[in-house]
């Protein structure tokens, strides 16, 4: 006897929805793509190379490639915790570990102490689990830190000023490595508390982690509820290579061919041409990659509709 043949299938809205949805990443990768190519086109005339330690005033109105330090009047700090470094960005997130009400699908009991349906896990959002009639033991304290964004402010490379909204054009930001010293000095503004390195975390340990049926060791320790953990981004000062237009003694987003004006950053000194190079290079492999998960998304769902409409 053979074993019957399983009828379950991917429910019938749910292929409609890949489907659309593969649509309509496909279409819309196309567009950004297409409007990403023009702006990157090499200029028609060649960008001229200014100093940048003295404003030229026959380059005004022009875009312009200028190399240089940037720095800033000062530099984005954390008010709550001592990090150092120059930074041009410094981005702080911060997690809690909170009672969530345990997902019908999905991983189940993964800390090995869910009770009740609820579950800790770690969390950048209050939960407030009394909205699913937690029981007293299950409801999270309030949480005292959130994650939070500082920029740099006075920004100068050499004798030109720019704006804030250039540091997104800067580039990746970079983990900053968590170490007993900065744990240290993080868990210095909460009394009694100690700074544990977990990973790429900081956690403010207020008390010691809990026994876990499901975990050991200190790296998978499970800590009380209302334990807070941080970690930092940043993008740093230095040297850098941009192209913008010179209005006066500010350098401005220049002109793009097709949509808002925009800088190009490259961190480093380099050329024009190899900061367009550059540039050129992320948005073919962002479209090949959107190209691929679209068409993936699409083949999928059209795969569904097929077999709900043969009824196979």
């Amino acid at each position: 006897m053979y074993p019957a043949k399983s009828n379950k299938r991917v429910p019938a809205p749910i292929c409609y929805a890949a489907l659309g949805f593969g649509l309509l990443i496909l279409a819309g990768n196309e567009v950004r793509s297409f409007v990403a190519a023009a702006n990157l086109t090499a200029p028609s005339r060649p960008i001229a190379s200014v100093e940048a330690d003295s404003v030229d005033p026959a380059q005004d109105g022009e875009t312009v490639h200028v190399t240089g330090s940037l720095t800033a009047r000062q530099f984005a700090t954390d008010p709550r915790f001592p990090v150092p470094g120059e930074f041009l960005l410094l981005r702080r997130f911060v997690e809690m570990q909170q009672w969530e009400m345990e997902p019908r699908r999905g991983p189940i009991n993964v800390s090995g102490l869910a009770e009740k349906g609820f579950d800790l896990r770690w969390s950048a959002e209050e939960v407030d689990t009394r909205a699913d009639a937690a029981p007293a033991t299950q409801q999270n304290p309030p949480m005292p830190l959130r994650s939070e964004a500082f920029l740099a402010e006075g920004l100068r490379l050499g004798a030109f000023s720019l704006p804030a909204d250039v540091i997104p054009a800067l580039g990746k930001t970079e983990k900053v490595k968590p170490t007993r010293e900065l744990a240290a000095a993080l868990a210095a503004g909460f009394p009694g508390a100690e700074g544990v390195v977990d990973r790429d975390w900081i956690v403010i340990a207020t008390g010691a982690p809990l026994k876990s049926p499901r975990r050991s060791g200190q790296e998978r320790a499970v800590w009380p509820v209302g334990t807070l953990r941080v970690r930092f981004e940043t993008i740093a000062a230095g040297p850098y290579s941009l192209v913008a237009r010179q209005s006066q003694g500010t350098l401005l987003p220049f002109e793009a061919t097709v949509g808002n004006p925009q800088y190009l950053a490259r961190a480093g000194i380099h050329p024009a041409e190899a900061i367009y190079s550059q540039a050129r290079g992320k948005n073919l492999f962002l479209t090949w990659a959107l190209r691929l998960f679209g068409t993936g998304l699409f083949a999928a769902g059209l795969l569904g509709v097929l077999l709900h409409r043969t009824k196979i």
